[in-house]
Protein backbone atom coordinates (compact mmCIF):
# COMPACT_ATOMS: atom_id res chain seq x y z
CA UNK A 1 0.00 0.00 0.00
CA UNK A 2 2.57 2.67 0.68
CA UNK A 3 3.89 1.86 -2.84
CA UNK A 4 0.39 2.35 -4.25
CA UNK A 5 -0.51 5.35 -1.85
CA UNK A 6 3.21 7.17 -3.45
CA UNK A 7 2.26 6.85 -6.93
CA UNK A 8 -1.79 7.92 -6.11
CA UNK A 9 -1.50 10.53 -3.47
CA UNK A 10 0.60 13.08 -5.96
CA UNK A 11 -2.32 12.80 -9.05
CA UNK A 12 -5.05 12.96 -6.92
CA UNK A 13 -3.64 15.80 -5.17
CA UNK A 14 -3.11 17.97 -8.33
CA UNK A 15 -6.21 16.78 -9.60
CA UNK A 16 -8.24 18.18 -6.42
CA UNK A 17 -5.66 21.46 -6.64
CA UNK A 18 -6.68 21.99 -10.44
CA UNK A 19 -10.17 21.45 -9.59
CA UNK A 20 -10.18 23.97 -6.28
CA UNK A 21 -8.15 26.50 -9.19
CA UNK A 22 -11.55 26.10 -11.66
CA UNK A 23 -13.73 26.68 -9.20
CA UNK A 24 -12.11 30.08 -8.35
CA UNK A 25 -11.32 31.48 -11.47
CA UNK A 26 -15.21 30.65 -12.18
CA UNK A 27 -14.53 28.16 -14.91
CA UNK A 28 -15.47 25.12 -12.66
CA UNK A 29 -19.30 25.50 -12.45
CA UNK A 30 -19.60 25.44 -16.63
CA UNK A 31 -20.34 21.56 -17.29
CA UNK A 32 -18.83 20.57 -20.69
CA UNK A 33 -21.53 19.33 -23.35
CA UNK A 34 -19.36 16.51 -24.49
CA UNK A 35 -17.75 14.49 -21.40
CA UNK A 36 -16.06 12.01 -23.28
CA UNK A 37 -13.13 12.83 -22.49
CA UNK A 38 -13.70 12.80 -18.66
CA UNK A 39 -12.01 10.85 -16.72
CA UNK A 40 -13.27 8.98 -13.39
CA UNK A 41 -10.84 10.96 -11.28
CA UNK A 42 -12.14 13.81 -13.06
CA UNK A 43 -16.02 12.96 -12.05
CA UNK A 44 -15.22 11.84 -9.03
CA UNK A 45 -13.13 15.70 -7.84
CA UNK A 46 -16.02 17.39 -9.49
CA UNK A 47 -17.98 15.38 -6.55
CA UNK A 48 -16.06 15.64 -4.01
CA UNK A 49 -12.72 17.30 -2.68
CA UNK A 50 -11.94 14.30 -0.05
CA UNK A 51 -8.92 12.84 -0.46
Amino acid sequence: MKIINAFIEPIVREAIEKRQNSLATGDGDAKPEDEEGETLLDHLVSLTSDR
